[in-house]
Parts: structure tokens; C-alpha cells; sequence
């Protein structure tokens, strides 16, 4: 793949581009073929990755060793716009207006019931503003810092496949069984799991 790097094969990329350049949306399929880690020969290697338009980008990852069982998997979550902007594009998503007993004169517009008389509909439509004005002033400040939710599996013959991103660790065989949760902000994740062996 690259000279020094530790993996090694044939690589196989494809994916399309949507969306625009402040609000980008994509797939990407990544696929090594006659693929290595190290040593350790590759059955498959394979990650695709998918950005939606609420900037969540979704990631999948599976590396299978060869000539045994096991594998390395990891999937997940990174909310690249951080929890509470992804909060407020949901919030915002989700609004609607339920159906009210209304005069047979009214109109619903934005969310807000206005008479359909010229005074009416004017003073309707600024106290509608003036209400999104004080709802947004009252939420969360937007955060940026990408919120991270992954987790990754590593089972048995998996673990011979870390030897190769670690050159001082060595695996002899056996069964092996770790999990790994990643969640929180990105600068200060919290992590939990369990390894058996």
C-alpha cells in the first residue's frame, strides 16, 4: 500500500460525493486484496465509511486473518458536528404542528396559527418570531468537538493481526475474546471493555 507502512496489498477504493462543500455528504468502500498486516496474511480486509447530511459519519471495519478463525471488527459513530449541534438538527427534524380547533378564517403558517385578516396575520407572524428567537437564545451552545460512538471486537486468531501494528507483541494462538466501547467527546473519551483469554 505504502512504502514503510506495515500493511501491504493490493487496495480497491470506490464511493461517490454528494451534498455541497459546508455540508458534504458521501460513501466510501475500501477493500485490500491479497492484503497483509505485517506477517499475518489477510482473508479479508474491508471498511466503508457513510457521512449523511447531519455530518454523522458512520464507519465499519472488519479484518479477517488468514488460516485461522477470528477477526478484528470495528463500528460505530462520529458525530463530526459535536452532540448538541447533531441534538438541534434532530430537535429542528422533528417539530410539527398538531391539528386545533381554529376559526374557519385561519391559516397555519410556519408553525403558528394567523387570522387570515391583514392585522391579525402580521401581529401572529412577529410573536412567532420573537418565540423561535427565545427558544434558540435558550439551548445549548454549539459545540464542534466530534462525538464518538464505536466499538470494537477483537476474537481470537484477531489478536495475531495486532503483532503486526506492534512489533513487540507476540501471539502463540488460543482463544481470545476483547471489547472495546468508545463513547463521549473526542477529547476526552470514555472507554470500557473486557479481554478474556
Amino acid at each position: 500500500v505504502c512504502s514503510g507502512s506495515p500493511v501491504s496489498g493490493l487496495l480497491n477504493i470506490r464511493g461517490a460525493v454528494g451534498g455541497s462543500a459546508v455540508n458534504p455528504t458521501g460513501v466510501l468502500h475500501i477493500q485490500l486484496v491479497d492484503g497483509a498486516l505485517g506477517r499475518q496474511k489477510l482473508a479479508r480486509a474491508a471498511a466503508s465509511l457513510a457521512l449523511d447530511a447531519h455530518q454523522l459519519l458512520a464507519c465499519e471495519l472488519e479484518l479477517v486473518p488468514a488460516g485461522s478463525h477470528g477477526h478484528i471488527r470495528l463500528s460505530g459513530n462520529v458525530g463530526l458536528a459535536g452532540a448538541p449541534a447533531q441534538q438541534a438538527a434532530t430537535a429542528t427534524a422533528g417539530l410539527s404542528v398538531m391539528p386545533s380547533s381554529r376559526p374557519a378564517n385561519a391559516a397555519v403558517s410556519g408553525g403558528s396559527v394567523m387570522r387570515a385578516n391583514g392585522g391579525g396575520a402580521k401581529k401572529g407572524r412577529k410573536h412567532h418570531q420573537h418565540q423561535l428567537g427565545s427558544v434558540a437564545g435558550a439551548g445549548p451552545a454549539v459545540s464542534t468537538e466530534p462525538e464518538l460512538e464505536m466499538a470494537l471486537s477483537v476474537k481470537d486468531g484477531g489478536v495475531a493481526l495486532l503483532t503486526g501494528l506492534a512489533p513487540g507483541l507476540t501471539w502463540n494462538g488460543g482463544s481470545a475474546a476483547i471489547t472495546l466501547q468508545v463513547t463521549g467527546p473526542a477529547a476526552a473519551p470514555v472507554v470500557t471493555g473486557t479481554a478474556a483469554f
